[in-house]
């Protein structure tokens, strides 16, 4: 009876702990506002939304057939969900698609051919929302879904299948995008510093790309640890139709569901473990240190 509501309350206080700290970082430091790092924040964004309203919401209504009363209110909260957790998701992934394009000299030169400095970001985050919104939809709209996860409809197969599908989403599709295009974007830098004069292989621009790649190698693989176990568990349980009440079950759902909440508290992290420069500004807000942070606009 306590155990879940404690454990929701603690990935909850530390998460928007670290992410409200991103945001007053960013807000506070002219340096790190930088247009590589609008995804970052973009994510920190949508890490405090999952976690501030997805997650209590999740913690109080459990279904199918345990939701909200009405059948309005349980769409949009089922819609709603799965909308945030698609923009933290594809946040990940347009990191990804970023710091790759970032290190094709052809790509940079056109882009600052042809577009002012904000207006490349600010596409990659209307790109995540919409995709976000779309993939999201599907759950408020088709009636063979929300009426078995919102009413006492017992018909399984739509929702069997569109959860198939979000499963392939998230298990497949993403993480294989993400790892992609980091083993991509880990071979041009590697190929960049070969042909680089060696005087110039450790400037703060290449020392910056290198960083770079690594924070995104680390978010993919703690988007690959959230999210695969829970879109395993459900693609596995309504296409086997298990026992939903009996404890094994019951224990790997609430697991993984700590598990997924759980993103929006490693990904601050997985910033501080790659980038110095945000270890060290955590450690300022965090825990009240005075040491000074080098300014280094391109460390991210």
């Amino acid at each position: 009876m306590y155990v879940n509501p404690t454990i929701f309350v603690i990935i909850m206080t530390v998460g928007l702990t670290q992410n409200g700290t991103l945001i007053l970082i960013f807000l506070r430091h002219r340096e790190i506002r930088t247009t590589a790092n609008t995804m970052i924040c973009n994510l920190a964004v949508s890490d405090i939304l999952n976690l501030s309203i997805s997650a209590p919401l999740f913690c109080m209504f459990h279904y199918p057939h345990n939701a909200p009363g009405d059948v309005i209110p349980c769409r949009l909260y089922t819609a709603g969900r799965h909308f945030l957790l698609c923009v933290s998701a594809l946040s990940v992934l347009a990191l990804s698609v970023q710091r790759y394009c970032i290190t094709d000299p052809k790509f940079l030169y056109s882009h600052r051919k042809s577009w002012s400095p904000t207006t490349s970001p600010m596409l990659y985050v209307f790109a995540v929302w919409l995709l976000a919104f779309l993939i999201a939809l599907p759950m408020f709209l088709l009636q063979g879904v929300y009426g078995y996860l919102c009413s006492s409809n017992t018909e399984e197969s739509p929702t069997r299948i569109l959860f198939l599908l979000y499963s392939l989403m998230f298990c497949v599709l993403l993480p294989s995008l993400m790892f992609f295009l980091s083993m991509l974007t880990a071979r041009r830098l590697r190929k960049s510093a070969v042909i680089m004069p060696c005087a110039l292989r450790h400037t703060t621009q290449e020392r910056a790309r290198v960083r770079s790649a690594r924070i995104v190698t680390i978010l993919a693989l703690v988007f690959l640890l959230t999210y695969f176990p829970l879109w395993l568990w459900a693609a596995v349980v309504y296409w086997t139709d298990p026992d939903r009440q009996s404890a094994p079950v019951l224990i790997s759902e609430y697991v993984t569901k700590y598990l997924l909440f759980a993103n929006g508290c490693l990904n601050p992290t997985a910033l501080c473990i790659a980038s110095g420069t945000f270890r060290k500004l955590f450690k300022r807000y965090l825990c009240c240190s005075a040491e000074p942070v080098e300014n280094r606009q391109s460390d991210m």
